[in-house]
């Protein structure tokens, strides 16, 4: 079981930059309606995309790192 994560004080452009976190949910909608909400934050993204593997939105951080909004088909 996930139980913590560690955050360091390193910064790396190229790690950032090719970093890919893939984050399932169960409803690809609401998951959209949350991130539209999120005007406070320096992220981009774009919006729901189908794949072959299911609804995904694309979602870039801050830093650069890439996360897959995904909900599996």
């Amino acid at each position: 079981m996930f139980k913590s994560i560690g955050i360091k004080r390193y910064y790396n452009q190229e790690f950032a930059e090719n970093l890919m976190l893939q984050v399932c949910v169960l409803n690809i909608n609401e998951a959209f309606n949350t991130i539209s909400k999120l005007t406070h934050f320096d992220i981009r993204f774009e919006g729901i995309k189908q794949e072959p593997w299911g609804k995904v939105i694309y979602l870039w951080g801050p830093s650069g790192e890439l996360l897959h909004i995904t909900e599996l088909n």
